[in-house]
């Protein structure tokens, strides 16, 4: 077994709400993005109809790297099973977030 001695135990840099106040200007600036794109100098021969269909939800994951041939970081937890499933299931051109996190964001940290 590894001791990893008090790594994790800090304290958070920044509160769930702070994350997701960043998380959800960052996907409404990714979608403002997609509406104002110019397409017309990429001489498409129709316009695309991009939405994004964004799933948010703050919390504790586990990241980590995995893979020998090809190391790839990746992150694990409830948390991101959340963000996934409300991004699959929400509609397309909206940001989802569960109630957890909209009373997070809600507060004024």
């Amino acid at each position: 077994s590894i001791d990893y001695g008090d790594y994790g135990n800090e304290e958070e840099a920044f509160t769930k709400g702070q994350n997701a106040r960043t998380m959800t200007k960052f996907a409404a600036a990714m979608m403002r993005s997609l509406q104002e794109m110019d397409y017309e100098k990429f001489e498409l021969k129709s316009v695309p109809d991009f939405k994004l269909r964004i799933g948010i939800c703050a919390g504790k994951v586990i990241a980590g790297v995995v893979g020998a041939q090809k190391p790839l970081y990746d992150i694990w937890g409830d948390t991101v099973n959340i963000a996934a499933r409300m991004d699959y299931t929400g509609d397309k051109g909206k940001i989802h977030i569960p109630k957890a996190t909209a009373h997070e964001l809600m507060n004024l940290d």
